[in-house]
């Protein structure tokens, strides 16, 4: 792979100067401030859906969706607006960020994702807290059909629905010499469709970090390897299928 330069929506690949160490750090809080804004909107819209049964898929389709491309439009310049330790760990496995970088980026999504989910919490009454488990996710129950998925059918859900993302990313943002304009809505767009199709099913997370949040927050954490390993799994896949088809 040749040596590239900083990009919007991509890492460093970059050598080591302190203006590097300025930009990562720049970076790294744009990570933190990215997830936290995207866990608080996106967490109040699965709060606002859980307690609108006849509707409550579009709040969080279009909640998360839009969340997400607002949160990418605002961080891309200063840290390629990974957001997701799914799509980190996919960008380290092909090399556009730096493995001791990346790390710090999953870092300091999670540590977003608490305090996003914790303002979520502060900001809602306690009776919409209580009726919605803090925005936590919980395998849903299948509507009128009755019944849910089974754990080991909503991770394999959470995988394809994550490399679906991506995959998105990857085609968008990160393989274009220059990323499109329109790639935070492109991203959302998927997180919204994803939603739509698998939020009855596995709850369509597809990140660790807005699980993560509220689970702390609200210690909710049954069948939380669902929610966390998925992503990471479906990242991991996605991350080598463009290592080794694609780049």
């Amino acid at each position: 792979m040749e040596e590239r330069m900083y990009s919007p929506f991509e890492g460093s690949r970059r050598k080591s100067t302190s203006d590097d160490s300025k930009k990562s750090l720049h970076a790294i809080a744009a990570e933190f401030s990215g997830t936290a804004i995207f866990v608080f909107l996106g967490t109040l819209a699965a709060m606002s859906g859980s307690v609108n049964p006849l509707n409550g898929v579009q709040f969080q389709a279009f909640g998360h969706g839009i969340a997400l491309a607002m949160a990418i439009a605002i961080t891309a310049k200063a840290s390629g607006a990974h957001l997701n330790p799914a799509v980190t760990v996919a960008q380290m496995i092909t090399e556009h960020i730096d493995i001791p970088l990346g790390v710090m980026y999953i870092l300091a999504q999670l540590v977003g994702g608490v305090v996003g989910a914790g303002f979520a919490r502060w900001v809602v009454p306690s009776s919409l807290v209580s009726a919605s488990s803090g925005g936590a996710f919980a395998l849903p129950e299948l509507g009128m059909v009755g019944g849910k998925l089974g754990a080991d059918q909503a991770f394999g859900v959470e995988v394809i629905f994550t490399v679906v993302l991506v995959s998105v990313i990857y085609a968008v943002a990160v393989l274009p010499d220059e990323p499109a304009a329109s790639a935070p809505f492109f991203i959302g767009g998927t997180v919204a469709a994803d939603v739509f199709a698998g939020g009855s099913l596995s709850g369509a997370c597809m990140n660790p970090a807005i699980f993560f949040g509220p689970a702390l927050i609200n210690s909710a954490w049954t069948h939380g390897w669902v929610w966390s390993l998925g992503p990471l799994a479906g990242g991991i896949v996605a991350g080598i299928i463009h290592r080794v088809f694609v780049i």
